[in-house]
Formats: C-alpha cells, structure tokens, sequence
C-alpha cells in the first residue's frame, strides 16, 4: 500500500517544487517582507497543498463533485474571497504608505502571512 503511494508523493513533490504562480509569490513576500516572512507564506501554501491531497486521496473532492449546489456555493465563496483580496491589493497599491505605526508584531504577522498562504492556496487549487 505504501510502496504506490511513493511515486504519487515524488510527483506531488516535484510539482510543488516547479517555479510557477505560487513560487513568485513567496517570492514576492519574501523580497517584501524578509526571509521569514516568505518562509511562513510558503508553510501556509505547503499546508493548503497538503489538505487538497488529503482530500483527493480521501474521495471527499469526488463528492464534492457531485453536490452541485455545495460545490457552487464554495465557488462564490472563493470568488468573494478573491475580490475582497483584490480590494485590498488596490487599496494598498493606491492609498498612502504605510509608516509601521500599527504593524502587528513579528510572529501575528507571520501567523498572518501563513493563514494567507493556505488560503491562497486552497481557492487556487489548480496553477497549471
């Protein structure tokens, strides 16, 4: 049983592994905010990468598959999701510089950087 597993987790290691969307945004953190700011981003992906294989191993996305009306509302959900990142991507590309007066301390933000990647990661299932 574990022997079958070994090629599915060498592929799923080097697909993980390949520049792509996901690599250019830790990237982007990690130019951003520092070396340990991207590494916690890029745990936040791993993690969201790793609940998408259990999930696909477990069945539970075939079901999902087949209830449409769960598998809509998820869609919109994420759609939501993703606009409000947007807002908030174009709000900060527009508004004023932020001068660190109300940064959250080093490990909430690095918490947060990690609870952005999953999320990411989870509403973007497919990067190829």
């Amino acid at each position: 049983m574990i022997s079958a597993l070994i090629p599915a987790f060498v592929t799923y290691v080097v697909m993980a592994a390949s520049p792509g969307p996901g690599n250019l945004t830790i990237g982007t953190v990690a130019a951003r905010h520092g070396r340990s700011a991207g590494l916690a981003f890029a745990a936040g992906r791993l993690a969201g990468g790793l609940t998408w294989a259990v999930l696909a191993a477990t069945g539970i996305s075939a079901l999902l598959s087949v209830v449409g009306d769960t598998m809509t509302a998820l869609k919109i959900a994420c759609a939501g999701f993703l606009l409000w990142l947007s807002w908030r991507s174009a709000r900060a590309a527009f508004g004023s510089p932020s001068h660190g007066a109300d940064e959250p301390t080093e490990p909430a933000r690095h918490l947060a950087l990690a609870r952005r990647g999953y999320a990411v990661r989870l509403l973007i299932a497919r990067e190829v």
